[in-house]
């Protein structure tokens, strides 16, 4: 899904992408936040032209809705950006965290970028809290074909 940071930095993403990726992040957060836990309804937010539109992928089973989700971003032909959002399990120091993942496209760039935002989710006796900041996970394989 994503590779180590070997690639392009996140700061060599267009600034639009990443705001999007950010706006993305933080609504997919919001959104667990509300329920206290996962898991997550993958999404996309795609921009074209300026314009933001959010696409959620309700499926039977979690892993059928990324998966339609994915399919998605491949075939849109019109986007200039998508992130494409879900909730995982993020390995991170011989643990896994819960985190939720973006992974943002720009259809004039040859590499996705992915960051996460680790969380702890609400048990009987705690509430739902982030743990640490948003992170740089690495690049991500790009959907997106790139405009003729």
């Amino acid at each position: 899904m994503w590779q180590e940071p070997s690639g392009k930095n996140i700061n060599q993403a267009n600034n639009r992408l990443v705001d999007l990726m950010i706006f993305a992040l933080e609504h997919g957060v919001a959104s667990i936040q509300i329920k206290g836990k996962g898991p997550l309804v993958p999404f996309v937010v795609t921009e074209t032209k300026g314009e933001k539109e959010k696409h959620r992928f309700f499926t039977q089973h979690i892993e059928d809705g990324l998966s339609e989700a994915v399919r998605f971003v491949k075939d849109d032909e019109k986007c200039d950006f998508a992130a494409l959002v879900y909730d995982a399990f993020l390995p991170m120091d011989d643990k896994n965290f819960n985190a939720v993942i973006v992974r943002g496209y720009d259809r004039s760039d040859n590499m996705g970028y992915a960051l996460g935002q680790r969380y702890i989710p609400a048990k009987f006796f705690s509430f739902f809290k982030l743990s640490g900041g948003k992170i740089f996970l690495g690049n991500a394989d790009p959907l997106l074909k790139k405009g003729e």
